[in-house]
């Protein structure tokens, strides 16, 4: 009987343990506008090269001549490796127009479609 409790309790504490980061994980369409696309002009401010999700933050000026912080999240640095990028490809500095599909909630963050610097196309990010 011992060995029948105890064995249950292993098997359901190692299935919360190994269901627990997939719950954690977002689906892309709940987080964002899937629908809509934007393009902005800024500039880069930080190139953060990190799992699970690469990210863009950059500024932009908005109509009033406000600068507006904004980040784009991107897939995995994988996914851009295996495209011939670097944590090198994009640099604070960079003056940018980017594509990216807006965040749901409303705030100044998005999801990256591609990135340029000047005419020279970065990244494309649309291979979801």
């Amino acid at each position: 009987m011992k060995r029948t409790v105890c064995a249950s309790l292993v098997m359901i504490v190692a299935a919360v343990l190994l269901t627990t980061p997939l719950a954690a994980h977002h689906g892309t369409a709940i987080s964002y506008e899937m629908q809509k696309e934007i393009v902005l002009k800024g500039t880069v401010t930080q190139f953060k090269w990190s799992n699970p999700h690469v990210t863009l933050h950059f500024d932009v000026k908005d109509a009033d001549g406000k600068v507006v912080a904004w980040s784009a999240e991107a897939t995995s640095p994988y996914f851009w490796a295996q495209r011939g990028y670097n944590k090198n490809a994009v640099k604070p500095g960079d003056e940018i127009t980017i594509t990216m599909h807006p965040g749901k909630a409303g705030n100044s963050a998005g999801l990256l479609m591609k990135v340029m610097i000047g005419d020279k196309v970065v990244l494309l990010d649309n291979d979801r």
